[in-house]
């Protein structure tokens, strides 16, 4: 029973890993994601001005 327990314990721990990872990349996937839309929002001002 105290097996079961350790291999729990060491399991949720590696998920507790993973969550934080996962979390992680969300989260720098939302900063790539702002950096794109800023500078799509720069080239597109960039292409009005010299339409005009």
């Amino acid at each position: 029973m105290q097996k079961i327990q350790k291999v729990n314990s060491e399991h949720e721990n590696e998920i507790n890993i993973l969550k934080q990872n996962i979390q992680q990349l969300v989260e720098e996937n939302n900063v790539n994601l702002k950096q794109k839309d800023e500078k799509i929002n720069s080239l597109e001002e960039q292409i009005k001005k010299v339409n005009n």
